[in-house]
């Protein structure tokens, strides 16, 4: 997630550009790419902006020493457009009488673009987020009022989007935005801030107002806050709260570690995901249908994404296979021109998964990629791309990044089906505005179960997770997650191989986790195998067997997003274990967030 700083005072500041670039650095934990500010002097718009650190910008801005009431910064992590100054943030109108920084994914940013260049506006970036800038310069041709023309460019924005924009218009107002995107409001003597994370500004001040989805409006020290919803179509007004954190706390938003911090941010990953334009998916679907054959390459986490991948395409009559990246050159002999490789890294940067793209390019093979890292080494390499919008991820153990891989394969299976005839409007609808609040439901729900499961199972050295066919790559995720970050030996095994090797060799003194629904018939076979155990279900449905612990999930959720709804509880668990047995979660022994050598 990108960062956002903005400060409105009603007095001028020698120092306002200190002040803004602080508030960045506080967010510097999120990563980013380049780096960006914009203050307002004596009715003049004033912007400095580079790829790089923020302390390169931070050196130039030393040796400028311009005055001024208010002021917006933005750090940025590409996910519209590569990696370049032109494309930093803050972005403007055609007068540079506009400047706004943005955070999140327009949906509509196509058929936007065309609205405004239809009208004569020159773009000067590849965002998604200058569209914006002239949109609402358009509006306030019709409107003569700058607040109007906001707020009817607000309106036509589809997607997920915080806001921040100050104007030369009225320079004495700071304008604001929220959907989806994390935005918030801290209050000082006759001055305001506004950024992404209320770590910005906590050092000058912890009274804050927490934005809901839909408000928006603006800042002003002589006028206060004043608030709208889109939803509701008028004024509301917002409750201040004061934030009992410590800054070092606030850096993980009060969290712990940022792997649990991560876990509470799936709901918003899988928004900001979902939000890929309709038009990429499109463009993706249909290199895969002009496909022979197509393989899903990957390591680790990303191969379990991988794996659900093959499923939905081999669901939709295509020819798919999921291959471990470091074994895709062994395996795979008798590559065509038309077949198709699909890369999915995190980082982009995946050695073993760049070498198997690089191969298969020297047969001229075409190839996808999704990925987190605009400009990552994959999507230099790609014909189409899809980007998960998942932001920075900092603990080492994917959480949030493979739930965005997730929602991503679902959105391709979603369209494959649509393309093919299929009606699956009201699945998309239910990933895009239900799965996310019922994944925070999941969430907090079991946070607290999985804790005190941890205690239970902290000084167990052994694990099976166990699924049938449908659910093994969750089986494998969870196995993954306990086994990385706990050191408790974790395999995973069908629920035909569990019965016959258990047999031969029973298990004793196990943790046994049961993945998936109808596996009443597999306990009663299997009741002597699995007692001396500690077993624990994870289904929609609750088995009601005193040797079962039960994790249920939501009973309404589409079938091929259980791969999504099952996994925080698993996260959960490992994470909690690891805890429980004094690890740092954050950190695990000889791993890397990234393979980036072979």
């Amino acid at each position: 997630m990108c960062g956002i700083s903005g400060y409105i005072s009603k007095f001028l500041e020698e120092d306002i550009n200190s002040k803004i670039i602080g508030m960045l650095e506080n967010l510097e934990y999120r990563g980013y790419d380049s780096v960006g500010i914009s203050i307002i002097n004596d009715g003049k718009l004033y912007i400095w902006k580079d790829i790089g650190k923020i302390s390169e910008l931070k050196n130039q801005l030393l040796r400028t020493k311009i005055p001024g009431k208010i002021g917006i910064g933005h750090t940025r992590w590409a996910t519209h457009g590569g990696v370049t100054k032109t494309n930093a943030h803050p972005h403007t109108d055609c007068n540079n009488e506009i400047a706004l920084v943005h955070n999140g994914i327009i949906e509509n940013f196509l058929e936007l673009k065309k609205f405004v260049l239809e009208r004569g506006h020159k773009l000067k970036s590849e965002t998604d987020t200058e569209i914006i800038a002239h949109l609402i310069e358009e509006f306030y041709k019709e409107t003569g009022d700058i607040y109007s023309a906001f707020r009817l460019a607000i309106k036509k924005l589809k997607g997920s989007f915080a806001i921040v924009m100050i104007t030369t218009l009225d320079p004495n107002k700071m304008f604001f935005a929220r959907f989806y995107s994390p935005l918030v409001i801290g209050i000082s003597d006759e001055r305001y801030f506004v950024a992404s994370d209320v770590l910005a500004f906590l050092s000058y001040t912890n009274k804050v107002i927490f934005l809901e989805d839909g408000d928006f409006g603006y800042l002003s020290p002589n006028d206060g806050v004043f608030i709208e919803n889109l939803r509701i179509n008028g004024p509301v007004s917002r409750s201040v709260n004061k934030v009992p954190w410590s800054f070092e706390a606030a850096m993980k938003g009060g969290y712990p570690h940022y792997m649990i911090k991560e876990i509470y941010e799936q709901p918003e990953a899988i928004k900001a995901a979902a939000s890929s334009p309709k038009e990429y998916i499109r463009e993706f679907v249909d290199l895969i249908l002009n496909s022979e054959s197509v393989y899903l390459v990957a390591a680790g986490t990303s191969y379990h994404a991988a794996l659900v991948g093959e499923k939905i395409l081999r669901e939709n009559g295509i020819k798919a296979q999921a291959i471990i990246s470091s074994e895709f050159i062994d395996r795979v002999k008798n590559l065509q021109e038309n077949d198709l490789i699909i890369g999915i890294s995190q980082s982009g940067e995946t050695a073993d998964t760049l070498t198997a793209i690089r191969y298969a390019l020297n047969r001229k093979v075409r190839v996808g990629a999704i990925t987190n890292v605009v400009g990552s080494a994959i999507t230099r390499l790609a014909d189409k791309v899809i980007y998960m919008n998942a932001g920075p991820e900092i603990g080492v153990a994917a959480t949030k990044t493979y739930i965005a891989q997730l929602t991503s394969l679902l959105l391709i299976g979603y369209e494959l089906e649509n393309v093919l005839g299929e009606d699956v409007s009201w699945e998309i609808n239910f990933l895009k505005n239900n799965l996310p609040q019922i994944v925070s439901k999941i969430i907090k729900e079991n946070d607290g179960v999985t804790k005190e499961l941890s205690q239970e199972i902290k000084d167990i050295n052994d694990s099976l997770f166990i699924a049938a066919p449908k659910d093994i790559p969750t089986a494998m995720e969870g196995a993954l997650k306990l086994k990385e970050i706990s050191y408790i030996h974790a395999e995973w095994k069908s629920i035909d191989d569990f019965t016959f090797e258990s047999k031969l060799k029973p298990v004793k003194n196990y943790l046994l986790v049961l993945v998936g629904d109808g596996l009443d018939g597999f306990i009663d076979e299997n009741r002597k195998l699995l007692q001396g155990n500690k077993v624990l279900h994870l289904g929609r449905k609750t088995i009601s067997d005193p040797l079962i612990r039960n994790i249920t999930i939501e009973p309404d959720i589409p079938k091929a997003q259980e791969y999504i709804a099952y996994i925080p509880p698993l996260q959960l668990l490992a994470y909690h274990t690891s805890v429980a047995k004094g690890l740092d979660p954050d950190k695990p022994r000889n791993l890397a967030k990234s393979v980036t050598v072979e």
